[in-house]
C-alpha cells in the first residue's frame, strides 16, 4: 500500500533475493528495479522521485521504458537515496532547533556510505551544530574538527 509521499519507502530484505530484482540489476534495469520496489515496497512514483532526487515524471519514463538510466551519477543518486533522506532530515532538525532528533538521526549515518563530499562536509557542519544547540561544545568542536581533518586528507599536493 503506498504512503504519503515524505515517508521512507521500507523495502523488503527479501526484494533483493529474488530472481526478477537481481536479474534487473545486472542488467542495469532501473526501470524494472522501480517497478519491482513498486510493487513489494508498495513505493509511489513520487516517493521514489523524492528518494531519488528526481522528478516523478522522470521515475514515469523510466519505468515506462521511454528514458533508460545510463550516466553513473545518475545511478549513484538513485543509489545514494536513503542516506540523502537521512542527511536531510539531520539538517531540518537542525534548523528547526531539534538538536536532540539531528544528533540521534546522525549517529545512524555510516560515513562511509555518503558518498557526495559536499554531503559529507553538510553532515559533519550539521552535526556540528545540532551538538551547539544542545551546549555540547566539545562535541561541536570534535565534529569540525572531524570536517577539518576529512576535508585535508582530500588535498592534493600540487607536484
Amino acid at each position: 500500500m503506498a504512503g504519503r509521499a515524505a515517508d521512507l519507502i521500507e523495502i523488503p530484505a527479501t526484494l533483493w533475493q529474488r530472481a526478477a530484482m537481481t536479474e534487473a540489476l545486472s542488467n542495469r534495469d532501473m526501470g524494472r528495479v522501480f517497478q519491482l520496489v513498486r510493487q513489494y515496497a508498495g513505493a509511489s512514483q513520487t516517493q521514489l522521485a523524492i528518494a531519488c532526487g528526481m522528478t516523478q515524471g522522470k521515475i514515469s519514463d523510466i519505468m515506462r521504458g521511454r528514458q533508460r538510466v545510463t550516466a553513473l551519477e545518475v545511478f549513484e543518486r538513485i543509489a545514494d537515496g536513503p542516506t540523502n533522506i537521512t542527511l536531510h532530515r539531520i539538517n531540518i532538525a537542525v534548523t528547526l532547533g531539534d538538536a536532540g532528533a539531528a544528533i540521534d538521526t546522525a549517529r545512524t549515518v555510516n560515513f562511509d556510505q555518503v558518498t557526495v563530499t559536499e554531503r559529507k562536509a553538510s553532515l559533519l557542519i550539521d552535526t556540528a551544530r545540532a551538538f551547539l544547540q544542545y551546549s555540547k561544545h566539545e562535541n561541536a568542536c570534535l565534529a569540525l574538527r572531524a570536517a577539518r581533518n576529512w576535508y585535508h586528507s582530500l588535498s592534493v599536493t600540487p607536484t
